[in-house]
């Protein structure tokens, strides 16, 4: 009978393939916590081999990183350099979503490791059938709110990739390295109106009452307000 609720528990889509796979030869709660077990033990040392990759990416970077930082660099060597450096955060990236589903799995794996202890503790028991239905029906719910937190998960992942020539991108890289602050542009300010020299300008009306114009300047003609012409 408790084969049965296993059965039922692992079919759910939540559960890893590799621990759907168990049931193939398991006819025992014993054999699938045996095998669970390993399955547990593989991923955790996935997940160390997969620590050991980042770490010597890691070490790479911080001496490509250096280079960028002492600024001595011709021009087309810092952009390949830069280009080395974006490659290696790509291969940290992919190897970190590695990680992430080892570890997805393995949180996976022990609950089901916990869930079949507590089945075959209720039936040694006695616990009636509707009673583990009922908290059959419950572990059921924990699997489907764990499975939602983790597609919530997966689309707040960020798409990191991009083009290895976008000199934008590797300049931001450079920007990030060296420390330099991207400066907004100063807003402009009004010219304030040149003064203007009176003393340079001539306009004083000397004996006789005649305006006296600056020697640059023509004397403006004047009008004959009957004839409405000028007069020579």
């Amino acid at each position: 009978m408790i084969m049965q609720k296993i059965k039922r528990l692992f079919g759910r889509r939540e559960i890893p393939v590799e621990a759907r796979e168990l049931l193939r030869g398991a006819t025992t709660p014993r054999q699938l916590l045996s095998g669970l077990d390993e399955l547990i033990t593989r991923n955790e040392m996935e997940v160390n081999g997969v620590n050991r990759e980042i770490e010597a990416l890691e070490r790479v970077e911080s001496t490509e990183v250096e280079r960028i930082r002492e600024g001595q660099l011709p021009e087309r060597s810092k952009y390949n350099v830069l280009r080395r450096i974006q490659r290696l955060r790509k291969q940290m990236d992919n190897l970190e979503e590695r990680q992430r589903i080892y570890n997805r799995n393995i949180n996976l794996q022990i609950h089901l490791v916990g869930r079949i202890q507590s089945l075959e503790a209720m039936e040694m028991r006695g616990v009636d059938e509707s009673s583990i239905d009922e908290i059959l029906n419950t572990y059921e719910e924990e699997l489907s709110s764990y499975q939602n937190t983790l597609e919530t998960e997966d689309l707040l992942v960020t798409d990191l990739a991009g083009s290895l020539d976008d000199r934008s991108q590797l300049s931001e890289i450079e920007a990030e390295i060296v420390g330099i602050e991207r400066v907004a542009e100063p807003e402009a300010v009004p010219t304030a109106p040149r003064p203007v020299d009176e003393a340079s300008l001539d306009l004083s009306l000397p004996p006789g009452g005649e305006r006296r114009w600056p020697a640059s300047t023509p004397e403006p003609a004047t009008v004959d307000s009957t004839l409405g012409g000028e007069v020579e």
